[in-house]
Formats: C-alpha cells, sequence, structure tokens
C-alpha cells in the first residue's frame, strides 16, 4: 500500500529533524512548513514512481524519504 502524504511528510520531517539537531524543534517545523509545496511536488513524483511499478513501498519511505530530507538539509 502507498504511504499516506502524512506518512512521507512525518518520515521527511524525522530525517530534517535528524540531520540539523542544533535547530529548535520549532524553527524545523517553522522551516518545513514553509517548503510544504515542495515536498508535496516531491511526493507526487515519487508517488507516479511507485504507481508505475518502478519502486517498492521500502524505497518510497527509504530512498524518497532520504532524497527529500537531504534536499531540505542542504536548501536551509
Amino acid at each position: 500500500m502507498k504511504p499516506t502524504f502524512e506518512e512521507f511528510y512525518e518520515a521527511v520531517e524525522q530525517g530534517f529533524k535528524k540531520r540539523w539537531q542544533v535547530l529548535e524543534a520549532e524553527e524545523a517545523e517553522r522551516y518545513l512548513a514553509s517548503e510544504l509545496d515542495f515536498i508535496k511536488i516531491r511526493y507526487g513524483e515519487i508517488s507516479k514512481e511507485y504507481d508505475d511499478g518502478l519502486i517498492d513501498r521500502k524505497t518510497f519511505m527509504i530512498g524518497g524519504v532520504a532524497s527529500v530530507a537531504h534536499c531540505l538539509e542542504m536548501m536551509y
């Protein structure tokens, strides 16, 4: 079953916070909220790969999440 956006967002949030442990939780959450459109776009792209059978749920939640969290880390 494909991960919901909420599951994906939560995993991205955890990944971002893990990489930016020096940030206060509120600052990390504020930043992620400001990048919500980007996260939604990436979720849609990764969802299409899943729907097309190119990736499985594990790849979605590990590789997809890590790629988005890392990108957000670099953009911060």
